[in-house]
Formats: C-alpha cells, structure tokens, sequence
C-alpha cells in the first residue's frame, strides 16, 4: 500500500494514476500547542499528532470509485455430464510397433544362405574336364567334380560394434538368430568387434560375413587402409567375405567395393544383390 509523506509525493503518485490531487488545508495551530510561542509538546504528544496528521492526509486523499458493474453472461448453463470412460490400455495407450527387420523376411533364408555359402569341389562329375584329358592322351588320376555352393563348413559373423552401429544392435541380433536357423547353431561363430576386424578372428577357408557401416556414419571410423589389409588376408586364406552395409551405396567408402562383396543391408537386397555384388568385385 502507498503511503505518501508529504504533499509532493501525493501530487506525483496522483498524476501518474490520472488523477487530480485536493490540496489539504493545514490546520492552524490553537493556543497552547506547538508553535512560535507556545509551550513546548512532549514527545508522546508528538507521536500523537503525526498519527493524526497521517491519517487525515489518507482521508483528504481522492477516492476511485467504478464507474458501472455488469456480469458477464455464461455461455451456456452448467449440466452435469457423463462420467469419462474406465480406463482402457488398449484405446489409451500406444500400440508397441511392431519390429520390422532391414531385410524382407520373404527372402532373408535365400539371401543370407547365398552370402555365407562356400565353395566345395564334391559336386557332378566334371565329364567336360575327363573328355579333355582323355583327348589330349592324359590319364584321368581322379575324377574332377564341378564345385558347389554349401553352408555345411560355418560360418564367421562379426559384428560391429562402434557407435555408428549402435541403432542397429536390434537387426544385428535378429540376424544373428536366423543364421543359426539356416547353419545351425553350432556352425554360427559370433564374434563382436571395434573399429576393423582382424583376419585372426576367421579359420581359413571358412565364410566371413561382417555386420558393419564401414565408417559410413562418420563415428571413429576406422581408416580404409585397416579395410584393405583384413580383405587380402582373407583372400590370401580363401574364406569367402560378404559385408552387410546399412547405408545407401552412395555413401560407401570408394575403392572397397572391389576389394570385398559388399551388399546394401535393406529391404531392397536379395539373393540377386549378393551374385551381383560379387560378379561386381571380379570384374
């Protein structure tokens, strides 16, 4: 609350609410009371007095005053209405979504058989390779068998686990999970990774497929150079590599596709995409 003192401040506290102060008159002092000439006043008759001064400034003070009053309508009236719904956590809850794999499901067995698959000489008799040893008067040793595609030796799954893989750990599972269904579970070793891969972690001749983003997301990756040098190994010891890449082929590092089969980790990819990825790298 706003207690003016003297004249002055009520003067300027009115002005600024727009308002018109009423000059008080002082009252003339009577005889006997302080003054030019009279006694002196105690100090509780001083107290007393600027009580009363304080009190009569608050009262010569204007008063505001509404101009009108009115209510405002309702806009409608007050009803009572029906209670809500029990609570249900089917209609008021979200729906978990429901996990859809990088790869169709249609053909993820063919797609994946097609990449970890090796290559065994113990198919049909080669007779095209016996007839032309048979013509050029050369002893047929053994018979020659055409080479075949299998799963029965295993395969080597490495998975990367860098932070540019990190929102795939989900499909790296489910994927690990189907392998094991394809090759079986003691034909599936896993092993996780940082950074590149070392060829120590795949026995030769033995299928490597990698789970990675081949630096693809820019997260510490890992120079190409370390890519380079495990591709050779594994090509030096046989053993077949196919690597998963969750990013567009765009985006791959130039020069790795020919140094390894590279397959894009979408729904998109097939078996097809792994044969071409290959055929790709030979030529």
């Amino acid at each position: 609350m706003l207690e003016p003192r003297n004249p002055a401040t009520r003067r300027a506290l009115a002005a600024l609410l727009g308002l018109e102060a009423r000059a008080v008159a002082e009252p003339e002092p009577e005889a006997g009371e302080t003054g030019v000439g009279g006694p002196a006043a105690t100090a509780d008759e001083r107290t007393l007095e600027a009580e009363e001064t304080l009190e009569s400034d608050e009262d010569a003070l204007p008063r505001l005053t509404p101009a009108a009053t009115e209510s405002a309508p309702l806009q409608r009236e007050w009803a009572a209405t029906e209670p809500l719904e029990p609570f249900s956590e089917g209609r008021h809850t979200d729906a978990v979504l429901r996990y859809e794999p990088l790869f169709d499901p249609r053909w993820t067995a063919a797609l994946l058989a097609s990449a970890v698959s090796g290559v065994k000489r113990d198919g049909l008799v080669d007779e095209h390779r016996i007839v032309g040893e048979i013509s050029h008067g050369r002893p047929v040793t053994s018979i020659p068998r055409l080479p075949r595609a299998t799963i029965s030796g295993g395969v080597r799954l490495l998975i990367d686990r860098g932070e540019g893989m990190e929102p795939f750990r989900r499909d790296g599972r489910a994927l690990a999970a189907q392998l094991r269904r394809i090759v079986g579970r003691t034909g599936v070793k896993v092993q996780r990774f940082q950074g590149a891969p070392c060829a120590a972690f795949v026995e030769p001749g033995v299928p490597a497929l990698i789970l990675s983003d081949l630096g693809c997301s820019g997260v510490r990756s890992p120079p190409l150079e370390a890519w380079r040098r495990f591709a050779r190994a594994l090509e030096a010891q046989s053993s077949p590599l196919v690597v998963f890449v969750p990013f567009a082929p765009e985006r791959w590092p130039p020069g790795l596709s020919r140094r390894m089969t590279v397959v894009e980790w979408d729904r998109r990819s097939t078996a097809a995409s792994v044969h071409t990825a290959r055929a790709n790298r030979r030529a």
